[in-house]
């Protein structure tokens, strides 16, 4: 369930005189992107309007812990402002800088709510096995923990682990039920994978409306974690507010995808690893972990960095994996770059994703070919069917053999293959004219070969204005002058590809463009 909530306001630097408005909130909502993207700006203006609207809200920034942080060497130098404790004198102070993002009130909010208090201390004593003790020392509040089973106290502000003081500053505000709603800039710091979960887990047992329950808060997570990043619902997805580095409206995936886009499915195939094209600008997109593998492997032959350009290289599962990635980085509005092998120009999921995409149209029309993508390639489906059965009735050179015996393991008779057979066959068929262009000729005609190459190109220079590279030689194995595997049913790569210019497959950037570019060519 969303949360019908208005939200409208001017954006801040670095964006100009834009606006941000939706009509609706998540009761979890995921602020994502790159560094220096502008999700802490965001959120701190969000801070702003929310306040202005009235609708209590507690910030916790990134410096959360800073006054909770000991050094003993500056405390020698410069003394501390709370070694002797916190000043009941200078609550009010404390309270101050908590409103501005600071963690510093925590104790203060510890001491003055007993029900905080007790439900803080039943979280640290069932995962840390700590006792919290707030003691008073003439007029200075002193915040002490015992770990269970030894006698000594110490202060729990300075002398505790990161991590848990983390835990405390954040399960406080977010248990406190007099603030409707909580920001907090990237609530990974300091945590562990396990404890991060851990956190997610609470806030998904305090989020809600507000509006309908007095304890339930909005939540909104400025994160770089996929741990953070903790899909359970349709809800958590529509949640995400997606920022990037051109500084365009910050976009709600809400907003974005259609009522029958697939938010079941995609989520439960969603793991850590996929999560990171949330935080990348110029995500690549490939269908197994082979495929990102040899693309790794030939990109530091080329001495470049696929994480240093801020961007990654995501293995989605399988062709049908990838097509759902492309609606949603279209809708976010990512340079995103989508590897297939020819295959998938037969099995149907990426026809069904891109059949009505208003670019690929219109590139479709100007190129003379129609505007229906999905039309033209059934053209090239029933080209290639005749030619297998020219292929059954004739006699073929000894470099196509291979090609028969694969097509006749589907059966002998064409007509009585399902339409996975007939998917893969023409897909051999293609990767046949490519790879024995002479012999296929020998066979069809000259006028025929460079029929189907023709339409082969035209599909593969479409869709490469969208940033959807084909292969048309097969799959990404065969481009390998090392692969010796069967040319038409690649088998699994079991030696590295080869560095250096004999790559077939080259991914990079053109001069004055933004890494990864808009090229996957095959060199000569």
């Amino acid at each position: 369930m969303l949360i019908d909530r208005h939200l409208k306001f001017q954006l801040p630097h670095p964006w100009k005189d834009q606006v941000f408005e939706t009509k609706k909130i998540g009761t979890i909502n995921f602020l994502v992107g790159p560094n220096g993207s502008g999700k802490s700006q965001f959120a701190k203006t969000l801070l702003g309007y929310m306040r202005s609207q009235g609708w209590d809200t507690r910030f916790l920034g990134t410096d959360r812990l800073n006054e909770m942080t000991r050094s003993p060497t500056i405390e020698q130098k410069f003394g501390g402002h709370f070694i002797q404790g916190f000043d009941k004198s200078r609550f009010g102070h404390l309270k101050t800088a908590g409103a501005e993002g600071s963690g510093i009130d925590t104790i203060v909010l510890l001491e003055e709510r007993m029900d905080l208090r007790i439900q803080i201390e039943a979280t640290l004593s069932h995962l840390f096995d700590r006792e919290i003790l707030l003691e008073w020392d003439s007029g200075r509040l002193i915040p002490r923990a015992i770990l269970r089973g030894h006698n000594q106290s110490y202060r729990l502000d300075r002398d505790e682990c990161h991590g848990i003081k983390e835990l405390l500053v954040m399960l406080t505000h977010l248990y406190d039920d007099q603030k409707q709603n909580l920001i907090i800039d990237e609530p990974e710091l300091n945590l562990h994978p396990q404890y991060q979960s851990f956190f997610m887990q609470e806030v998904r047992k305090i989020a809600g409306d507000p509006s309908i329950d007095g304890k339930k808060k909005a939540v909104f997570l400025v994160t770089h974690s996929p741990f953070i990043l903790d899909f359970r619902s349709e809800e958590n997805l529509r949640g995400v507010i997606s920022f990037d580095l051109e500084y365009s409206v910050p976009k709600q995936v809400h907003n974005l995808l259609p009522s029958n886009f697939p938010y079941s499915s995609f989520m439960g195939r969603l793991n850590g690893h996929h999560k990171q094209f949330f935080f990348s600008d110029s995500p690549i997109f490939v269908e197994g972990i082979r495929d990102a593998r040899i693309v790794e492997a030939m990109m530091e032959a080329k001495g470049v960095s696929v994480a240093g350009a801020g961007s990654c290289i995501i293995d989605a599962g399988g062709s049908g994996e990838v097509s759902h990635y492309l609606e949603l980085c279209r809708g976010l509005g990512k340079e995103a770059h989508f590897l297939y092998d020819l295959d998938s120009l037969f099995r149907g999921h990426l026809r069904f994703r891109i059949k009505n995409d208003e670019s690929i149209r219109l590139q479709m029309a100007k190129a003379g070919h129609g505007k229906n993508l999905d039309t033209y390639c059934g053209s090239l489906d029933k080209k290639l069917t005749e030619v297998i059965d020219r292929i059954f009735a004739n006699g073929v050179p000894s470099n196509l053999e291979p090609l028969v015996k694969y097509l006749h393991s589907f059966g002998p008779h064409r007509s009585k293959w399902d339409k996975q057979s007939l998917r893969r066959a023409r897909t051999s068929v293609v990767t046949a004219t490519s790879r024995y262009r002479q012999d296929m000729v020998s066979v069809l005609s000259e006028e025929e070969v460079s029929d189907i190459e023709g339409r082969v190109e035209a599909i593969v220079a479409v869709l490469k204005e969208r940033n959807i590279h084909l292969l048309p030689g097969g799959t990404l194995e065969r481009y390998l002058p090392s692969y010796s595997g069967d040319e038409y049913a690649p088998t699994e790569v079991t030696c590295p590809p080869k560095t250096g210019p004999g790559n077939m497959l080259v991914l990079g950037r053109r001069k004055g463009e933004r890494w990864p570019g808009r090229d996957i060519r095959r060199s000569r």
